[in-house]
């Protein structure tokens, strides 16, 4: 939340400083009508331009960014809740002969990297080291963070500080879902 904060902070910041830009242009600019001469000088110098249009480029960037993620991050919830509900009727109807894994419908959710960190942890009975899976094939220090971070966000795995790295936990309800 308080990235999102920040990139508000700087779109608006930053489209303050345009319409100054602008401002200031307008008002320094030399007027062709008011002093009787006929420049051939844009009313606006290029440099100002510029500059407007710099401040334009780094105040849409973070506005799509922001209004993107949201839209994406209401649809993942959207998803999961589904998800979730799907695999709560399928495990409360034991009679149902043709009943799903819940654990291969949990896993079609996850990109690689987030399914060898959860197949780790239910290797290790739900509790890990993060440096543990760093050291795992195809996983480096940076995609474990990263995997782990998306986890989190998405509330299927709970991180604790362990000294110079982090103990990580499968919640609950994932236990219950994953029979671990």
């Amino acid at each position: 939340m308080n990235e999102k904060k920040w990139m508000l902070l700087v779109t608006l910041v930053s489209i303050v400083i345009f319409c100054i830009i602008i401002a200031y242009g307008f008002i320094s600019a030399p007027h062709g009508t008011q002093t009787g001469r006929t420049d051939s000088k844009p009313p606006i110098p290029t440099y100002i331009l510029s500059l407007a249009s710099i401040f334009v480029i780094i105040a849409i960037i973070p506005l799509f960014y922001f209004l993107i993620h949201r839209g994406i991050e209401r649809n993942f919830q959207e998803t999961m809740n589904v998800m979730l509900k799907s695999i709560n009727e399928n495990t409360n109807s034991e009679s149902n002969p043709g009943l799903v894994n819940c654990s291969a419908i949990f896993f079609n959710f996850l990109n690689f990297q987030e399914k060898q960190v959860v197949k780790k942890l239910m290797e290790e009975k739900g509790n890990v080291l993060q440096s543990d899976i760093s050291r795992m094939g195809n996983m480096g220090k940076v995609k474990t963070h990263r995997a782990v971070k998306d986890l989190e966000r998405k509330g299927i795995l709970k991180v604790e500080k362990y000294g110079n790295t982090n103990r990580i936990y499968l919640t609950e309800d994932i236990k219950k879902i994953l029979k671990i």
